[in-house]
């Protein structure tokens, strides 16, 4: 798991975050997270998404009312699970910059 890019911003730029991914095997369930640095969860974009074996999954910088977040500093968690109880973790940090 990879982000295109570590920030995300509203100027023509860069308005999604993109979470790249390539799995060794079908069958993953997906969910994603973002949390603020003091471990407050302000959204699930990614919820029980059964993905393929590659893709992007891309996430527009909103809660989870639809209402933008501020400019700062935020955590993606990824969990992905698959029937045999595998199950990967990962964090990933990004920033919301510029008028947002």
């Amino acid at each position: 798991f990879e982000l295109n890019s570590s920030k995300i911003s509203q100027d023509g730029d860069e308005d999604f975050l993109i979470l790249k991914y390539q799995m060794d095997k079908l069958g993953y369930v997906l969910n994603g997270y973002i949390y603020t640095l003091t471990g407050f969860q302000v959204h699930h974009p990614f919820n029980n998404f059964l993905i393929s074996r590659e893709g992007n999954l891309k996430w527009n910088g909103t809660d989870s009312n639809g209402i933008k977040l501020p400019v700062g500093n935020y955590i993606l968690l990824i969990e992905a699970f698959n029937e045999t109880d595998e199950i990967i973790k990962k964090k990933i940090a990004f920033g919301i910059t510029g008028i947002f």
